[in-house]
This record gives structure tokens, C-alpha cells and sequence, in this order.
């Protein structure tokens, strides 16, 4: 799977940091810095890059090939920081 961040916020610093959490279920919890949409009780870090000069990075996650996984449900969101 190859995620494609592209983070536009007026004022991001060039080379800012992102992370990709995932987790099992939806949320919709209000924050001071937004709105975490993944469930904190089974978020897990999946991924961290730095954004280009543009605001964009290409992120490669690697799903492997179990049965076991088909029909799953992954959430993902990622942060700038």
C-alpha cells in the first residue's frame, strides 16, 4: 500500500515531520490540535517521514499476504508535527 501525504496548513515549516497511525475502530475525538479520528485505546505508529519542500511524501507499507487479514478493517490518520 503507498500512502500519499500532501499537508497544506498556511505556515508549515518546509521538511515538518508526519506520522501514520493506525488503528481497529473510528473515532471522533475533538482536540486542541484537531480531531483524532482513530481509537487511542488500539492506535499503534505505523509509519514517520518528513514532507518535501511542497508539503508531500510518499509513505510504502508493506501488506503481507495472509488470508488471515482479508476482509479487515484498518484505520488510518496521519498528523503533522
Amino acid at each position: 500500500m503507498l500512502l500519499r501525504e500532501h499537508a497544506t496548513p498556511e505556515g508549515l515549516a518546509a521538511s515538518a515531520a508526519v506520522g501514520v497511525f493506525a488503528a481497529a475502530q473510528r473515532a471522533s475525538i475533538q482536540r486542541p490540535f484537531g480531531t483524532l479520528l482513530v481509537d487511542p485505546t488500539t492506535l499503534i505508529p505505523i509509519a514517520s517521514a518528513m514532507l518535501s519542500a511542497q508539503g508531500t511524501t510518499r509513505i510504502a507499507l508493506p501488506i503481507p499476504n495472509i488470508a488471515g487479514l482479508a476482509g479487515g478493517v484498518l484505520v488510518l490518520q496521519s498528523a503533522v508535527v
